[in-house]
């Protein structure tokens, strides 16, 4: 669509609430018809949501979608994009399509703030964070006076740790945050902006879905074979990496060890689909 990505429009310009439940809301449609059937989309995020020069939005790329087989049926593989992946997807747990509210609700915050929670760390990290939290990731202090009430409990129910208590998109299409959408041409004095490089505010951005790791050695797995291990010279940190089958294992292995020598990089960038 003309109109690019939406990560341009949250990077470089500010979204009332009126026009993020527009936004929001649109998404939601596009992940009910898809839940109905059955599929998961889980990599909801703004680079995959596509905008029109009249203000239309379009959730796209498919490329990680899984067919459940039944309302029942549950997955394990480990995809997604880190910042904007769910604590049971990184913890490796079996999960639905409640993945995809949690994602939705990190693109909300990108909204909000610019950018989602943590994206200043390195992926692992970020990772780690996510997994490991008690309380969800909430918006910046900085914005929270202008988020209304409706708003933020729209995020409490898409950012809920136990999925069995995450809303659903009936749920959540009914919600008071979605009754404040504005019409979607509401959009398009932000879309021209960005269009016309007349951003209202160049937020900070951080990597998007890239690993850098500095003087890293491949250490052995004993686990499956789309499993391991990848540790850092400086800090002596280790991270385990899942890649989606073996094929893709051995890519990064391979990228790792002709970086800079046959063990060690000096700077590794792999791009990250796990």
């Amino acid at each position: 669509m003309r109109g690019g990505q939406l990560t341009q429009i949250v990077e470089q310009t500010i979204l009332d609430e009126g026009q993020m439940a527009a936004v929001t809301k649109e998404c939601l449609e596009a992940l009910q018809f898809l839940h109905s059937k059955n599929i998961i989309h889980r990599d909801v995020k703004s680079d995959n949501v596509l905008v029109g020069l009249d203000g239309s939005v379009k959730l796209t790329d498919f490329g990680f979608c899984a067919q459940l087989a039944n309302t029942e049926s549950l997955r394990t593989t480990m995809v997604g994009t880190p910042y904007w992946m769910s604590p049971e997807v990184i913890k490796k747990l079996k999960y639905d399509k409640k993945v995809d509210i949690w994602s939705l609700g990190i693109l909300v915050i990108e909204m909000i703030d610019g950018s989602p929670p943590y994206i200043n760390e390195q992926p692992f990290r970020a990772m780690c964070k996510i997994a490991m939290q008690e309380e969800p990731p909430s918006i910046s202090p900085e914005s929270q006076a202008r988020i209304s009430n409706d708003a933020q409990n729209f995020l409490k129910r898409c950012l809920t740790i136990d999925p069995r208590q995450r809303a659903d998109t009936t749920e959540l299409l009914a919600h008071p945050f979605i009754k404040h959408a504005k019409p979607l041409e509401s959009l398009v004095p932000n879309i021209k902006a960005v269009c016309n490089n007349e951003p209202d505010e160049v937020r900070k951005k951080g990597p998007r879905g890239v690993i850098e790791l500095t003087d890293c050695w491949i250490l052995p797995s004993n686990e499956d074979d789309v499993t391991f291990t990848v540790q850092t010279a400086g800090s002596g940190e280790a991270f385990k990496l899942r890649a989606i089958d073996a094929k893709e294992r051995q890519r990064w292995i391979d990228k790792l060890r002709t970086c800079s020598g046959s063990n060690a990089a000096n700077i590794v960038r792999i791009i990250n689909r796990i």
